[in-house]
């Protein structure tokens, strides 16, 4: 999806930006500054760009201006250049991410909360998530293998990280219509934790209730979860790849015993499986998204 690709329907975009649906729907029609596309039941869908649009207006308004003039500076500002106005998206998201980073490493997570509200206000979840909140996850794990931060700047960093995804997760609604989901992090460190949290959110924003079982439990605590929630979907994550077979065996034990429960194997240790009972879910949301698809379409 592109950010010129309809996402938002008018009452997220309202409750994104802070003002009323009537409002907006007054702005579109005096001014056309925004034309948001439509669904098939006619409904407005906004996109990212025209997010960032609509809180470039308000911006100025709240700066002083009335919405006509902030609209002829808009217009005024584009015939210059749209460019100078905006910044792209991608340097805007990676601008945003070293911020926090930068406030985490200073151990200032006040400073980190707001700078991630602020990417909220802007990109989906899963964009903040993955590539806002992934990006600092896997730049400070750098550093501190190279001996460039502390083992408390790691932890800092991680555990704010882990906490506001976690955050997300148990405010996203469930679709009881769905089967039950366990996730299991296999291994004790911390700080491989990044593919198993995103790959959890992925699945709760598709409505799948998810048990996600973090790192220090045991096969045999996983076994008693999995026989008194009997799951539909069961997926394992490895941290390291000396963890792979015995992590695959236990992964294909359980479907053994689960016959009925579809399994999969994913995080930074599985670089390839050769197991019929336990396929690899892939490593970007791409091809999370084709696994599920695949498994929609066989269930």
């Amino acid at each position: 999806m592109t950010t010129s690709d309809g996402k938002y329907n008018i009452k997220a975009i309202s409750t994104k930006l802070g003002i009323q649906p009537g409002t907006l729907r007054a702005w579109e029609r005096r001014y056309k500054v925004i034309q948001p596309t439509r669904n098939a039941a006619g409904h407005r869908l906004y996109s990212e760009q025209q997010l960032h649009v609509l809180n470039w207006l308000i911006d100025k308004v709240e700066q002083g201006f009335t919405i006509g003039q902030a609209v002829e500076l808009l217009v005024l500002d584009k015939n210059k250049s749209s460019s100078n106005m905006f910044k792209k998206e991608e340097d805007y998201a990676s601008q945003l991410a070293f911020d926090i980073q930068e406030a985490l490493l200073h151990f200032n997570e006040s400073e980190a909360s707001q700078l991630l509200n602020k990417a909220f206000s802007i990109y989906s979840i899963e964009k903040v998530a993955s590539d806002i909140l992934g990006t600092v996850f896997r730049n400070v794990k750098k550093m501190k293998l190279n001996n460039k931060v502390t083992a408390a700047h790691e932890y800092i960093t991680i555990s704010f990280i882990e906490t506001k995804i976690k955050h997300i997760l148990v405010n996203l609604p469930v679709d009881g219509r769905l089967p039950k989901v366990v996730t299991f992090l296999y291994g004790s460190q911390k700080q491989n934790s990044l593919q198993w949290l995103l790959y959890t959110l992925f699945l709760r924003h598709k409505g799948f209730e998810v048990i996600h079982l973090g790192e220090g439990i045991s096969f045999e605590d996983v076994e008693l979860v999995l026989r008194e929630i009997k799951p539909g979907l069961f997926f394992s994550f490895c941290q390291r790849e000396e963890q792979i077979n015995e992590l695959t065996h236990f992964t294909r034990s359980m479907q053994t015993l689960f016959p009925e429960m579809s399994v999969g194997i994913g995080g930074e240790g599985c670089s390839q499986i050769a197991d019929s009972h336990c396929s690899l879910i892939g490593s970007n949301q791409g091809e999370w998204e084709e696994w599920i698809n695949n498994w929609f379409i066989s269930s």
